[in-house]
């Protein structure tokens, strides 16, 4: 199993994914935040061995039940239902910038060096940004392009050989609602998302005569530090905890729906509430009533701001 990391800031944080079976997995991370285990189960921990603290919610291949794993010395050890010992395996982590193409190139390499195929890849790096359009300067938005959408292409292409060779493997993607709808003051990350679904929906069709899977996620409002950790118009750390990602789903809940999602091989998956759920349809069906809607949430918004 492999966490393919960027050291750059990736909030976009599913902190507890578990793949669907054994096998190679490559993972976009934050390596801040994130380290992995992988065998019979999974579950994702904390990087850094002076701050290990355990996280739930671990599936294994039943798809039912969860684990708490816990280091100890010599291994990691895995305690299932039974309360039984089970053999596990550590990841194995390559930390490379993923807006750098000759870095990723590198790093795919090294990846297939190491068992020579992967089974799954979950393109999971992300920056969030908040914003308005005539205040974002351009450098701005293309490093939320190159992290949110040229970086996962990048990793995606290197990857793709091999798996066309096996005529076997599985891309993941994780978008979000926004990239199916825009709304205000978000426009460089909505941009990267609406890249991003329309590439992998056209690698979907290609890959089909291959026999690879691709599934592209678009979830909701996640409870993380997704917009902590955005950058603002200047380039600067927003800093700041939205009320609506603070009252979001939880990580762990997310990562089973996606978990779900990949075992049942389903092409691409809504993973919000039902408001933003309608807000897709709106869009498409009543796109006049959607954008006035859209226009008078930045007006309240600016006026917000200006108080």
């Amino acid at each position: 199993m492999f966490f393919a990391e960027s050291p750059r800031n990736t909030s976009h944080d599913l902190r507890n994914f578990p793949p669907e079976d054994e096998g190679t997995v490559v993972m976009q991370v934050d390596p801040v935040q994130i380290s992995g285990l992988a065998g019979p189960t999974y579950t994702l921990r904390d990087a850094r061995p002076t701050r290990m603290r355990s996280l739930n919610a671990v599936i294994g291949r039943s798809l039912a039940g969860c684990v708490h794993v816990t280091s100890e010395a010599g291994g990691w050890i895995d305690y299932g239902l039974s309360g039984n010992q089970v053999q596990t395996h550590k990841p194995y982590l390559v930390t490379f910038d993923l807006t750098d193409p000759g870095a990723v190139v590198a790093a795919a390499a090294e990846i297939l060096q190491c068992f020579g195929y992967v089974d799954i890849l979950v393109n999971n790096a992300g920056i969030s940004y908040r914003g308005t359009i005539m205040d974002t300067t351009v450098d701005v938005d293309k490093r939320v392009m190159e992290t949110n959408y040229f970086g996962p292409v990048a990793l995606t292409k290197a990857l793709l050989p091999s798996m066309i060779k096996r005529r076997q493997g599985h891309i993941v993607a994780i978008s979000s609602i926004q990239g199916k709808i825009s709304i205000p003051f978000r426009s460089a990350y909505a941009a990267s998302k609406h890249a991003t679904q329309a590439f992998f929906d056209c690698l979907r069709a290609e890959m089909e005569q291959y026999e690879i899977e691709v599934t592209v996620i678009s979830p909701g409002y996640i409870h993380t530090n997704l917009s902590v950790n955005a950058i603002t118009a200047d380039g600067s750390r927003y800093g700041v905890m939205d009320t609506t990602t603070a009252q979001g789903r939880s990580p762990v809940e997310v990562a089973h729906d996606v978990l779900a999602a990949v075992g049942k091989k389903k092409k691409d998956v809504i993973l919000a509430d039902l408001l933003p759920s309608l807000a897709i349809y709106l869009r498409t069906l009543a796109p006049g009533l959607f954008f006035s809607l859209m226009a008078s949430r930045a007006r309240k918004e600016r006026k917000f701001k200006n108080c």
